[in-house]
């Protein structure tokens, strides 16, 4: 589930390895496909933290399973 979508695998990998409570940040070159951006929102509504996605065009910052934020730079 995990394999192709590296995104999923580093806010895994952050959940488990940073103190509770404290906003979860990546950082990724790529898009983030439709699929990805749904389990992040509920990733976020479930475990209750911040979520930061740096990605090629912008950010998106997630809280409680809402964008608070989607900054995309287009040309």
């Amino acid at each position: 589930i995990l394999w192709y979508h590296s995104e999923r695998l580093a806010i895994a990998f952050a959940l488990v390895n940073t103190v509770e409570g404290n906003a979860v940040t990546v950082m990724k070159n790529l898009r983030v496909c439709e699929d990805c951006h749904a389990v992040i929102k509920l990733i976020s509504r479930v475990v209750g933290r911040e979520i930061v996605l740096r990605i090629q065009l912008g950010f998106i910052i997630l809280r409680m399973g809402y964008v608070l934020v989607e900054i995309i730079c287009r040309n």
